[in-house]
C-alpha cells in the first residue's frame, strides 16, 4: 500500500520523475548479503535441501542488467514509470532449478512447496511478475533473458 501511495504522490506532485519497479537478483561476492539468489546458491553449494514455492511467480533481472538499463534511462533523460524485469515469468522453484542447472548443483535438493502451506508469512501476491514491454520499446532492447542473466553470475564467480 505504501508503494502505491508513494507512486501516486510522486506522479501528482512532480512533472519529471523516474519510478522503477523491479525484482533483481545476483551473487554479490564482496558483500555477504542475504538475498534470494545467495540463499539458493549457498544452500545448494552446502548440499542442503531447500523448499521453494512452485506457485509464486516473478520475473527477476540481474542487478547488473538493472544498472545498465537505469544508466540508459538517466543518460537519455527518460521520464515515467518503468518495469525493469526479465521477459520470463518463472516460479521461485523453477528459478532455483535454473541456478542448480547452470552452477552444476544437484537439483534433487530442491523441493516444491505451495505458499498456501506456509502460515505466518507476510501476505504477498502469487504473481509478482512484471510486464517489461515499455522499457524494451523505450530503450529499443530486444530481450532481457533470465538465462543470460544467470550466466552473468557464472562469470562473476569465476573472476
Amino acid at each position: 500500500k505504501s508503494k502505491v501511495k508513494s507512486e501516486v504522490f510522486i506522479k501528482k506532485n512532480l512533472k519529471r520523475y523516474l519510478i522503477l519497479r523491479t525484482n533483481f537478483f545476483g551473487f554479490q561476492k564482496k558483500y555477504n548479503k542475504k538475498n534470494f539468489f545467495n540463499f539458493i546458491f549457498k544452500s545448494l553449494r552446502k548440499n542442503n535441501e531447500i523448499k521453494l514455492f512452485d506457485d509464486v511467480y516473478f520475473s527477476p533481472v540481474h542487478y547488473l542488467t538493472f544498472c545498465e538499463i537505469l544508466s540508459k534511462l538517466i543518460n537519455k533523460e527518460k521520464n515515467g514509470t518503468f518495469n525493469i524485469s526479465s521477459d520470463q515469468k518463472i516460479s521461485k522453484y523453477e528459478f532455483g532449478k535454473l541456478i542448480a542447472k547452470y552452477f552444476l548443483f544437484k537439483t534433487n535438493k530442491i523441493k516444491k512447496i505451495s505458499i498456501d502451506e506456509m502460515k505466518n508469512l507476510v501476505k504477498r501476491p502469487k504473481n509478482m511478475s512484471l510486464n517489461n514491454l515499455l522499457i524494451k520499446k523505450t530503450l529499443k532492447i530486444k530481450k532481457i533473458n533470465i538465462i543470460n542473466d544467470i550466466k552473468r553470475d557464472l562469470r562473476i564467480l569465476n573472476e
